[in-house]
C-alpha cells in the first residue's frame, strides 16, 4: 500500500499503521516506539516526518508516553489499558509473577496496587506536535472539578458523550431550575450554611441561578413574567423541617398550583436540605403529581431522573412523608451514572440528597445506589466492567446504620477492598447531607478527604472485631443458613467463607442431592450459584434437571405451560451460572472464573463437581498427598476471601461390597482417593448413600457447634421431579411399606406467585 501523501493516507494503510506496520516502513520502526519514544528525536528529520504522519492520520486520541524511562516495560503497546510488574516494588516482592501495576496508556498515569506507587509518565505528544485535545495535562487535577466552574475534558481514548436526546421517555413534570440545552449551568459560587432563602426570594433564584434557556420545551414557569406564588404556606410534600424529615400532619392539603409545589420542592431541597441550585440543575431534578401507591392518591412529588448516555431511564418519585416509587418496569440503573464514566475515582451514596451533598463540594464523580441499602447488588452486574474496573479510588460514603453497613460490606466484596475508602461522617451524623447541613461544605469535603482505607488486610487485633465480638458476647453464636428441609437443618446449617466436602459410592445420586441443596440455599437467601461441573454436559441436560427441581413438573410442554417456563427460567438465568472453560480445566483456571463471577454476578455458591474430573498436574518432588493439602488450601482461601461457600464433590476410593446384599460399603470422607486432608480441612462434610427405598444423609463433619452436628436425616428422592422429600424410617420394620413412612412428594413451584410472597418451604407444608 503506497502513501499517497502526506495528510492523504488511505484506509488500509491506516490500518497498518495503527497495527504498528507502517507504510515504507517494513514493519520494523514504529514497534519499537512504544519502547522509547525519545527514539525519534535521534532520527533526526526522518523522526521528525514519522511524527508529523500520526498528525496528518489525525490520531486526536493519540498521546505518547515515555514509560521506558520510569522502567515500566509496555512490551511496545500504544493505547489501551495493561497490567504489568512493578518496577518499584517488585525486586521485593515474594510473588514474582504478579502484575500489580496498572498502567493508562492513553493518559499516562500507572498506579501500583502493592506498593501504592502512583504518577503519570512524561508526555511526549507536544514535542512532535500531536493534537492532544483530549488529553490530561500533565499538571492537571485527577480530581473532576464542579460542572458549573468548569468541565474536565474527558480521558484520552474516550469520545465525547453525545448531546441530550431524551429519546427514551420525557422528563416528568417540569424542572425545578432550567438548563442550557447544551447541558451547561451558569457559574455560580456554591451555597454555604446556613443556606437560607429569603422569604419571596425562590422565583428570584430561579432567574438567577441559571442562565435563561429553553430547554427541550419544558417552561421554569407557567407565567409569562414567571412570577410563582412563594408567600403561601410550604405544606406537603415538600414542608419537612430541617434536619428530621419528619411526616407533614395529618389533614395538611398539598399545594394546587404546580408552580407553587415546584417552587416548595426547590425551596425545601435548598432551604432544608442545603443543596445549591446549581446541582438541582446539573441533575435536572423535576417536579410532577404522581399516584402514590402508599396513599392511593396523586400527591406532588419530587422527581429524581436517571439517565444513562442522556437517555431518561428511570425516575424516582418522592413524596413528603418520604414515599417513594420507581417507573414499573424500568431498568435499576445508579444515580448519575454517567457522572463516573471515564473518571479515576467515584463515590457511592445510599439515596439521591447525599449525592447532591457531594455535588455541593464540587464533586461529580459520585452516583447512588438506585433503591436504597440492601445486599442485592443486581443492578450493578452490567457495570461493573464498564464504569467501576477503572478505578484506582473508590470512596463508600453510604448510611451509618445497619442497613448502611450491610450495603458497604456487599460493595467492598464485589468492588475490592485494596481500593475502597469509607468516609466517616462523624459522632450524631448518620448521612453525608446531615454533615452538609451541621458542618458545611468544607467540613464534607475535609471528611472525603480523611476517609481511611479499609483496615490492612489479613492482619487483625480484637480492636477491629469489637462490635462483633460484642454481638456474640451478648447474644452467642448464630445459627448458619437453613435449606428449608427440617429434619436435616437440625443437624447442619451453612455459612459462607466455608469448604463443604461431600462424597459417596458413583451413581447413589451425590450431585443430585447438591443441586437441590444450593438450590434451596439460592431461593431462601439470594445466594447466587457458580458451577464447574464437567459431567453436566451438555449444559441443558444439567438446566433440565434444575428446572424440575424448582417448577416441580417434568420438562415437557405438557407438563409446564408457557407462563411457568418463562418464570424458571428467568430465575435460573439471573441466579445460576455455569463455568466451562475451552480447556484448561485445572483449579487456578476455575478459580479465575469463580472471582470474575463474584465481582460481575455476585455468586455466593461455588460447586466444584467432582474433583477426578479436574487437571492435576502434581509439580516434579510434590507427593499427591501434598498437592491436595495445597489444591483444597486454595479453596478454602478462595471462600474466605470471597465470602462464598465451596462445594466440592469427591468419589471415595473403591469401597468393599458386603457379603450378604451385595452392596458397597458405605464410604466415609477419610475413604475418599488421595487424602485424610478431605476431611481433615473441611468445615463440612456429607455422605450421600442411597438404599433400595430411602436416601440416607449423613452429617459426618460440622467444624463448629453452632451450624450444627453430626448425624443422619432419611430422605425419599422424588424421581417425577428431582426433588428429595422428609419421611420416616424404621430400619427394624419387616417390610419396605412398614419401614419408610409419612412421605409426602410435593410438585408446587418453589418460586413465589407474587413479589411479596414466601417461597415454599419444605417444613411448612
Amino acid at each position: 500500500m503506497k502513501e499517497s501523501s502526506a495528510g492523504n493516507i488511505s484506509l488500509p494503510a491506516r490500518q497498518q499503521i495503527a497495527r504498528g506496520n507502517p507504510p515504507n516502513c517494513s514493519g520494523q520502526l514504529l514497534p519499537l516506539l512504544g519502547a522509547d519514544f525519545k527514539l525519534l528525536g535521534a532520527m533526526g528529520s526522518m523522526g521528525e516526518n514519522i511524527a508529523q504522519t500520526f498528525v496528518n492520520l489525525n490520531f486526536n486520541t493519540v498521546i505518547m508516553f515515555d514509560f521506558s524511562k520510569l522502567g515500566i516495560d509496555v512490551n511496545g503497546r500504544t493505547s489501551g489499558k495493561m497490567k504489568v510488574k512493578c518496577p518499584f516494588c517488585h525486586d521485593r516482592r515474594t510473588n514474582k509473577r504478579d502484575k500489580s501495576l496498572s498502567v493508562n496508556l492513553g493518559t499516562g498515569l500507572y498506579h501500583c496496587h502493592y506498593c501504592g506507587t502512583s504518577g503519570k509518565a512524561e508526555d511526549f505528544s507536544n514535542r512532535f506536535k500531536i493534537n492532544n485535545t483530549y488529553g490530561y495535562n500533565s499538571g492537571a487535577s485527577r480530581v473532576p472539578k464542579s460542572p458549573w466552574g468548569g468541565q474536565v475534558p474527558p480521558p484520552a481514548n474516550r469520545v465525547p458523550k453525545k448531546q441530550p436526546t431524551f429519546t427514551s421517555r420525557p422528563i416528568p413534570g417540569t424542572l425545578l431550575v432550567a438548563a442550557k440545552a447544551t447541558d451547561e449551568v451558569a457559574p455560580k459560587a456554591p451555597l454555604t450554611p446556613p443556606f437560607e432563602v429569603a422569604e419571596g426570594t425562590v422565583t428570584g433564584l430561579l432567574n438567577e441561578a441559571v442562565a435563561p434557556a429553553n430547554f427541550g420545551a419544558l417552561p421554569v414557569s407557567g407565567h409569562a413574567t414567571d412570577e410563582a406564588p412563594v408567600n403561601a404556606p410550604l405544606t406537603p410534600p415538600f414542608a419537612v423541617t430541617q434536619a428530621t424529615d419528619a411526616a407533614p400532619p395529618n389533614g395538611a392539603e398539598t399545594p394546587a398550583n404546580p408552580d407553587a409545589a415546584r417552587d416548595a420542592a426547590l425551596h425545601w431541597l435548598m432551604h432544608d436540605r442545603g443543596i445549591p441550585a446549581q446541582a438541582v440543575a446539573y441533575m435536572k431534578i423535576s417536579s410532577s403529581q404522581e399516584l402514590m401507591p402508599q396513599t392511593g392518591k396523586k400527591e406532588n412529588c419530587i422527581c429524581f431522573n436517571y439517565f444513562e448516555e442522556n437517555e431518561l431511564i428511570n425516575t424516582k418519585y418522592r413524596d413528603g412523608r418520604k414515599n417513594f416509587k420507581l417507573i414499573t418496569g424500568a431498568e435499576l440503573i445508579p444515580y448519575n451514572i454517567d457522572g463516573i464514566a471515564g473518571t479515576p475515582q467515584c463515590i457511592i451514596t445510599e439515596g439521591e440528597i447525599d449525592l447532591l451533598s457531594f455535588l455541593a463540594i464540587d464533586r461529580t464523580d459520585v452516583v447512588s445506589v438506585p433503591n436504597g441499602a440492601g445486599s442485592n447488588l443486581t443492578w450493578l452486574d452490567r457495570f461493573v466492567e464498564t464504569h467501576f474496573e477503572d478505578k484506582e479510588v473508590i470512596f463508600l460514603a453510604v448510611d451509618a446504620d445497619e442497613k448502611g453497613r450491610q450495603l458497604q460490606q456487599e460493595l467492598l466484596r464485589r468492588l475490592g477492598l485494596e481500593r475502597c475508602r469509607i468516609v466517616n461522617f462523624g459522632e450524631g451524623c448518620k448521612d453525608a447531607n446531615e454533615h452538609l447541613l451541621k458542618f458545611g461544605v468544607d467540613s464534607l469535603a475535609q471528611a472525603l478527604e480523611d476517609a481511611p482505607e479499609v483496615p490492612l488486610e489479613d492482619v487483625y487485633t480484637a480492636h477491629d472485631v469489637s462490635d462483633e465480638l460484642l454481638a456474640f458476647f451478648n447474644n452467642g453464636f448464630e445459627q448458619g443458613a437453613p435449606t428449608g428441609l427440617t429434619a436435616l437443618d437440625n443437624f447442619i446449617t451453612f455459612e459462607t467463607k466455608r469448604l463443604c466436602v461431600v462424597t459417596g459410592v458413583p451413581g447413589q445420586g451425590k450431585s443430585e442431592f447438591v443441586d437441590e441443596m444450593v438450590l434451596r440455599l439460592c431461593l431462601h437467601h439470594s445466594w447466587k450459584i457458580g458451577y464447574f461441573s464437567p459431567e453436566n454436559v451438555p449444559l441443558v441436560y444439567h438446566l433440565r434437571k434444575l428446572f424440575e427441581k424448582v417448577s416441580g413438573k417434568r420438562f415437557s410442554p405438557q407438563c409446564t405451560g408457557p407462563e411457568l417456563y418463562r418464570r424458571v427460567q428467568n430465575f435460573m438465568g439471573n441466579n445460576v451460572c455455569h463455568i466451562i472453560p475451552k480447556a484448561d480445566f485445572c483449579v487456578d483456571t476455575v478459580l479465575e472464573k469463580a472471582r470474575q463471577l463474584v465481582r460481575r454476578k455476585g455468586i455466593r455458591i461455588l460447586v466444584i463437581d467432582p474433583y477426578n474430573r479436574m487437571e492435576h498436574q502434581i509439580p516434579p518432588g510434590m507427593s499427591e498427598t501434598q498437592y491436595i493439602d495445597n489444591f483444597l488450601d486454595k479453596l478454602t482461601n478462595f471462600a474466605v476471601l470471597n465470602d462464598c461457600l465451596v462445594i466440592l464433590v469427591a468419589h471415595p476410593r473403591k469401597m468393599n461390597r458386603d457379603a450378604r446384599t451385595g452392596s458397597p460399603d458405605r464410604p466415609t470422607l477419610y475413604d475418599i482417593n488421595g487424602s485424610a486432608a478431605f476431611f481433615n480441612k473441611c468445615d463440612f462434610g456429607l455422605v450421600v448413600e442411597r438404599m433400595p427405598d430411602v436416601v440416607h444423609i449423613y452429617v459426618e463433619k460440622v467444624k463448629f457447634r453452632n451450624l450444627g452436628q453430626p448425624g443422619m436425616v432419611p430422605l425419599v428422592f422424588n424421581p417425577t421431579n428431582g426433588r428429595y422429600s422428609l419421611c420416616d424410617e424404621d430400619p427394624t420394620a419387616g417390610s419396605p411399606e412398614m419401614r419408610v413412612t409419612n412421605v409426602k412428594f410435593n410438585t408446587d413451584c418453589w418460586l413465589p406467585k407474587e413479589e411479596d410472597q414466601e417461597l415454599f418451604w419444605e417444613g411448612n407444608e
